[in-house]
């Protein structure tokens, strides 16, 4: 069955995701994933994380302009296709 997603639950996945594959309390969308201690192993499982969870497709070069975790929940909304 299909999820269907809209903004607030979209920013709240992705929070819960980060904070899970990082191992870190709940970030706000402000925070660079850099601060958190992510490298680019942690951006590849991100990356898998959100494919997964959200049925999309991110490429590498699409990740790695995702510099705060806000950019991560807009790049997953615009994926989406949920206002952003």
């Amino acid at each position: 069955m299909s999820v269907l997603w809209d903004a607030g639950m979209v920013e709240a996945e992705v929070t819960r995701l980060v904070s899970e594959t990082l191992d870190v309390q709940p970030p706000r969308p402000e925070v660079v994933l850099a601060s958190l201690g992510a490298d680019s192993l942690d951006a590849v499982e991100l990356t898998m994380e959100f494919e997964l969870t959200f049925g999309i497709e991110i490429s590498n070069e699409t990740f790695e302009a995702a510099v705060t975790v806000g950019d991560c929940i807009a790049l997953v909304k615009r994926k989406l296709g949920v206002e952003v």
